[in-house]
């Protein structure tokens, strides 16, 4: 692109279809910006993959991306937000799209990755349990560090602050 644009400004930068330097220099940037609308199509949908993969995954890495993604450039690109092939510009509507896609995400028949043999496990042994909320308490402060959920039945990765018994 840049060899294109110096062979139009040498020729005095002349406008209109007539002179084959302003020509060929719109081609050149109209193929680039295409190029460009490719690649930042092809990495959003690659982000896009990638925050789907980790929020089944690796919740750490997800909301990294998330916030990361939210203190972004502030450029408004496009003026809106795709999806599912439909453009969505005002606030209110975004919001709703997002919430949306949420709620699909996180609903166990619409995943494929849903564990549902896991879901039936911590339904068993939750579903059992009568703890009063001072138990709770005691076994919460009693959890070892580094304590796999699955020896304790706790699932202990959202605890911030534990004690030793």
């Amino acid at each position: 692109m840049s060899s294109s644009r110096a062979a139009w400004c040498s020729a005095g930068r002349p406008r209109g279809a007539q002179h084959k330097e302003y020509r060929e220099y719109k081609a050149v940037k109209a193929h680039f910006r295409r190029a460009m609308r490719r690649c930042g199509e092809q990495f959003m949908t690659e982000l896009d993959h990638k925050l789907e993969y980790d929020s089944v995954h690796d919740s750490v890495s997800f909301w990294r991306t998330v916030n990361l993604r939210k203190r972004g450039s502030g450029a408004d690109i496009g003026g809106g937000i795709n999806f599912d092939g439909n453009m969505y510009r005002s606030r209110e509507e975004i919001t709703e799209q997002w919430a949306k896609y949420f709620k699909d995400l996180y609903t166990p028949s619409s995943s494929p990755d849903f564990d549902s043999h896991w879901e039936y496990v911590v339904r068993q042994e939750v579903g059992g349990a009568d703890l009063t909320n001072l138990r709770k308490v005691r076994l919460l402060h009693c959890l070892k560090a580094g304590e796999s959920g699955e020896t304790s039945l706790i699932i202990t990765e959202q605890l911030h602050y534990r004690q030793r018994c």
